[in-house]
């Protein structure tokens, strides 16, 4: 051995070291050419597929279907704060999907039982009679 070889930490003796072709050494990071904008980068991640569980199957989504499924979700179990937010994504960034023809309701108001709050006033909803 030389000299002017120091043995040490990261440095093994030249008998130990990886051979050239060995698949084992790492080699050089390699840089990206262009760095990519916040959309790219977004676009890239929400088109990125993902593996997740439904019941007993294993599914494969992309990560903007599995974050929609989960945002429907919020709003249909969650909070009136989480369905106003998510109505507001909605009419911002999809508003065809709220064009349909509102269909009417029949709302009923019921009492319970010993209950001491009000009934809502009858011209709250515009009743017709």
């Amino acid at each position: 051995m030389s000299k002017d070889y120091e043995v040490g930490y990261g440095k093994p003796p030249r008998k130990h070291q990886f051979k050239p072709g060995n698949q084992a050494a790492r080699g050089k990071k390699k840089e990206r050419s262009q760095t990519l904008s916040i959309p790219e980068i977004l676009h890239e991640a929400l088109n990125r597929r993902r593996k997740i569980k439904r019941g007993d199957q294993i599914v494969s989504m992309k990560a903007g279907e599995i974050m929609i499924e989960r945002l429907v979700q919020m709003m249909v179990t969650g909070s009136s704060r989480d369905l106003t937010s998510i109505l507001g994504m909605i009419e911002k960034h999809a508003p065809r999907l709220l064009e349909q023809q509102a269909m009417q309701m029949m709302i009923t108001y019921q009492k319970a039982d010993g209950s001491r709050i009000a009934p809502p006033p009858d011209d709250l909803w515009g009743t017709e009679k």
